[in-house]
């Protein structure tokens, strides 16, 4: 109906441009003379006094035809249609109330976990219950020597500002009951840059007089989200019952702004245009090792501590040594951004790998230290990522009572990296023939030849003092006996007497 009346109003002023070029052809072509009798006539009769709005004879119509109803006037009834479009509006909303039984719920529905510190706030179902959780809070509630109580309580009156307990001020008060509110963490004045930081530490914990303490944020949603008459259900559960969870919160103390609440919503807040805080140092991959995951090497929060993601640029290659540049940005939900480039160093720090099977393994080779080293490096590898090692130097040691080698291998690689190794091996042991039994077997061979020395004249002797008895020359024996005699001799001297 407005459009239809502001093109009214088009039209219209148009119509009155036309009435006014007609009327001067007309009053100068067809009055002529009689324009003062006309005139005089009209005054006598009555008949050229202007009509007012008010009037009883009063016509819009007479008006658009006379030129009368201005640009105000076509303006004012403009709003007029408006008001009564919106009031129509309005009564149709009461009309569906009424059919809707849902529709005169209030909208939230509040509780407080007194054990956990945690405030959820639900919204009804189809069937009119409050069981879809909207929202969740971190909160302080009183401490065991000021409790805040347990029950179930109605928001009434509000305060934008209000003194509290001790002297101090709070933001956004929604009463739950008595003296007990929702509000912001406490102020030394009704200043936004008074906050008390160490009650904001405290939020998660419980810590007030009663009250149910949020962030100044938190505070101003119930604030301007839960009228009065909204229930308030204040009860001791566990984290099961907060089906939202425990929302975090910063700790204040020791930051820059820390005499303000970070989700204070006016425009000077200085936290608003606080950075994104990138927390990442520089660091050394192994050389040869897997892709690094950049991502994971940093800690990326926006300055109410909600984590944030952050691009990366600059590449890493972990097969060559080196350094590389890496920087990373982030950026919060209200445009603040930050950026941090570190250096990333590829570095051989490890030695090389040594490989060998002869840890258990017999040995039967020549039992001297150079014959084992050649043998232990004969049978070990040596790996590494610079593709450069070798084995530097291997210590021996044999236990030959106990048939044991131990030996303990070097490895050096072409960036001075070292690592070691041990290897156990076993020999068979060799038992020496027993002293005793040589000398025996040494001692026999003369003894036996002596015999047969000792033998030899006397069975010359026999045959010829049998046979010849009285013929034999006595220098024929003589000369027998001379032969032997140094035979015997040395014997004697072989023997050793």
């Amino acid at each position: 109906m407005y459009n239809e009346v502001i093109k009214m109003k088009k039209t219209w002023k148009g119509l009155l441009a036309f009435l006014v070029v007609f009327t001067l052809l007309f009053g100068m072509t067809a009055c002529g003379n009689k324009k003062d009798e006309s005139t005089e006539d009209l005054a006598q009769n009555g008949e050229g006094t202007t009509l007012e709005e008010g009037d009883p004879d009063y016509d819009v119509e007479d008006d658009l035809v006379e030129g009368i109803l201005t640009e105000e006037m076509l303006d004012q009834l403009a709003e007029e249609e408006e008001a009564t479009t919106e009031k129509e509006k309005e009564d149709k909303k009461e009309e569906e109330k009424e059919k809707d039984p849902l529709a005169n719920l209030k909208k939230y529905y509040i509780k407080v976990n007194r054990k956990t510190n945690v405030v959820t706030v639900y919204t009804y179902d189809e069937s009119g219950n409050y069981t879809k959780p909207v929202k969740a809070f971190v909160c302080s509630v009183g401490k065991s020597s000021s409790p805040t109580p347990a029950g179930k309580f109605k928001i009434s009156s509000k305060h934008r500002w209000q003194l509290m307990k001790g002297d101090v001020y709070s933001q956004y008060c929604s009463r739950i009951t008595g003296h007990i509110l929702f509000h912001s963490v406490p102020y030394r004045e009704t200043k936004n840059d008074t906050l008390f930081a160490s009650y904001y530490d405290r939020l998660g914990s419980a810590a007030s007089s009663g009250c149910v303490r949020l962030t100044c944020g938190d505070a101003l949603w119930i604030y301007n989200n839960c009228g009065s008459g909204t229930v308030v259900e204040i009860f001791d559960g566990s984290s099961a019952n907060d089906p939202l969870g425990k929302p975090g919160a910063m700790k204040l103390s020791g930051t820059a702004y820390s005499n303000w609440d970070p989700t204070d919503p006016v425009s000077n807040n200085p936290w608003k245009t606080a950075k994104p805080i990138i927390t990442v140092d520089n660091f050394t991959v192994e050389l040869g090792s897997e892709k690094v995951d950049l991502a994971s090497k940093a800690t990326v929060k926006d300055a109410y501590g909600n984590a944030l993601k952050a691009s990366i640029s600059g590449n890493v290659d972990t097969a060559k040594a080196g350094t590389y540049s890496v920087t990373y940005e982030a950026k919060d939900s209200r445009g603040n951004t930050a950026k941090k480039t570190i250096t990333v160093t590829v570095k051989d720090t490890k030695g090389p790998e040594i490989t060998t099977s002869l840890n258990g393994t017999k040995y039967t080779g020549e039992l001297t230290q150079a014959a084992v080293i050649d043998y232990v490096k004969a049978n070990t590898s040596v790996k590494d990522v610079s593709g450069n090692a070798s084995i530097s130097n291997v210590q021996v040691v044999i236990a030959e009572a106990e048939g044991k080698i131990n030996c303990t291998i070097t490895a050096k690689d072409a960036n001075g990296n070292t690592s070691t190794s041990t290897v156990a091996m076993t020999f068979e042991v060799v038992v020496p023939d027993d002293p005793t039994t040589e000398d025996t077997s040494t001692e026999t061979p003369p003894s036996t030849e002596d015999e047969p020395a000792t033998e030899a004249p006397s069975t010359e002797e026999t045959p010829s003092t049998e046979e010849k008895p009285s013929t034999e020359d006595p220098s024929t024996e003589e000369k027998t006996s001379a032969e032997v005699t140094p035979a015997a001799e040395n014997n004697e001297n072989a023997d050793g007497e």
